[in-house]
């Protein structure tokens, strides 16, 4: 399986990021019907839940 590396945002409305570590693993979900931002997709880990967002647009990049 292929590496992929991407900014995690709004981490500070969850757990924070002082845990994150390269090579984890995270599950991504799409997100079509969020109110502001029809592109966004949900970053999960297990045990925690939601940790934050894909940083996917000019704003958040």
């Amino acid at each position: 399986m292929a590496k992929i590396y991407f900014t995690v945002a709004g981490t500070n409305h969850y757990f924070g990021q002082d845990f994150f570590k390269s090579g984890m693993k995270v599950k991504l979900i799409k997100e079509p019907d969020n109110t502001y931002d029809k592109e966004a997709i949900r970053v999960e880990l297990a045990g925690l839940g939601t940790v934050g967002y894909v940083a996917n647009s000019p704003y958040t990049v």
